[in-house]
Formats: structure tokens, sequence, C-alpha cells
């Protein structure tokens, strides 16, 4: 696979010819419980599939006073974090699958190099059999969060997937506000700077998912959503967060299902 493309290896184009579409065999990322959910909700698993990149993000800017975004390097984890999924979309499609569900997507840091990490995603392609659920073949097919007892929830609930979305915030708390971090931190007292600082990075990562689910056609709502903040080897004071989710759609003409009550005697 050349820099730039995504095309996939060869040993990846083999194994998937052998569980995609004519084949015997199917391979899926959970057990029989949630197998018995999944085609409940109209759907029959295809294969694990995955998507890999690996970036090199660079270092961290120097000389950050204040408290703000570094915008290279959010760009960055958000490229790195889609073009996994585009690799995870491109399988899915090479085995005829119409969606992928219990999608994962995690960066692990490695010792290549400085700023060196791969991002890897991975869920469980399915094929639509029956039901309300749209095919995906010869389009984009879609892609959940969910577990699949979610994923049957949801499709039982009266909506339909529609792809993972999700926001990039790479925040520097500067060297002003640690500074002044450490001259007040002797004492009990809230870290005004540092607390603003971590709020404004949250609201912009959340917002940042709310426009990409907003692009999407039909596009009704976020289900699932996660706030992930972690600390980063590019610098003490820089941390990525992201917000994650499902953009999902209501289906047309259906009501929800109205709970039912049920005694157990015992």
């Amino acid at each position: 696979m050349k820099e730039g493309e995504g095309r996939l290896p060869e040993a990846a184009l083999a194994r998937l010819g052998r569980e995609g579409v004519g084949g015997r065999l199917f391979t899926a990322a959970f057990g029989p419980d949630e197998l018995a959910l999944v085609r409940a909700a109209g759907c029959e698993p295809v294969a694990v599939v995955s998507g890999t990149a690996v970036y090199h993000f660079g270092p961290a800017p120097l000389g950050i006073r204040g408290s703000q975004e570094v915008s290279a390097l959010s760009q960055a984890v958000a490229q790195a974090w889609q073009t996994a999924l585009d690799r995870l979309l491109e399988e899915a499609r090479e085995v005829g699958a119409d969606g992928v569900i219990g999608v994962q997507v995690v960066r692990s840091r490695h010792d290549w190099g400085e700023g060196v990490a791969d991002v890897l995603a991975q869920g469980t392609a399915v094929r639509v059999e029956r039901g309300d659920l749209p095919h995906g073949r010869g389009g984009r097919p879609f892609t959940c969060l969910c577990s699949p007892s979610a994923f049957w929830a949801m499709v039982t609930g009266g909506y339909r997937p529609l792809s993972v979305v999700a926001g990039h915030v790479v925040w520097a708390l500067g060297h002003q506000t640690l500074t002044h971090a450490l001259r007040v931190g002797h004492g009990q007292v809230e870290l005004i700077g540092m607390t603003e600082g971590l709020y404004d990075a949250r609201e912009l990562a959340l917002a940042r998912m709310e426009a990409q689910a907003g692009s999407l056609a039909g596009a009704d709502g976020v289900l699932g959503v996660r706030l992930v903040e972690e600390a980063h080897e590019w610098g003490p004071a820089l941390f990525e967060f992201r917000a994650e989710g499902t953009a999902v759609a209501r289906f047309a003409d259906r009501e929800p299902p109205r709970p039912e009550w049920v005694v157990v005697a015992e």
C-alpha cells in the first residue's frame, strides 16, 4: 500500500475473498448471545474487518503561552482516525457488506520514532437480509459504534445507524496557565484557568462531532456519545479530547414500540 493510497494489501484481499460473497464461513467479534440479537435485527455477520493508519504526528509547537488549541495536531489526529475508518469501509465493501457494527477505533504508541502512532479501526461487517434496514452494497455501508445488543435496541426503537462521527481537539494549557496553577496549587482551590481550558476543549470536540453528524443526509441525532480525554507524549500540558458517537436516522412511518408490563412470579 503506497503512501496516501487506500488500497488493501494482498493478504487482506485474499482473506476477505474467502469470507465475502459466496463464502462458506463468517467471522464475528461477538459471541452467540449477541449473534442472536444481530439476527433479530435482520442482519447476518460476514467478516471481521479493520483499517489501519500509521501516522507521524510530528513535534508539538514550541512557545505556547496561553490555553489554546494546537490546530495542526488536531487536524492530524482527525485525519488518522478518518483514514483508518475509510480503510475499514473498503474492507466492508470488499465482502459485500451493508454495514459494520461494534466499531472500535484505538490509537497505540510505539517505539518506532517520536510522534509516531498507529490508529486501528475494527468491527464486524454485516449484511441486511430482512427488515427495514437499507442495503449499502454499491454505496457506503453504515458504521455503528454500538454493541450488538445496543444495535438491536436501536433498530427495534425505530432508528437506523448512518455513520460513526467524531470531533477531535488537541489542546495546550500553555506555560502561563501552568505557571499560575503552580503558584496557587498548594491550597485547596479550583484552578480556574485550567478548568476553563478543559471546558473549551470538550465543547469544541462536541461541536465538531455534531457538525459532522449534521452534514449527513437524513441524520436526526447522535446516539452513544462518549467523551474521551487523553494526555499525550507530545508535551506535559497537551491533551486530546474526542467526542464520538453514531449518527442515526428515524425509520419513516414507524412508531416506536410501546413498553409492555411483565410480571414475574417467584
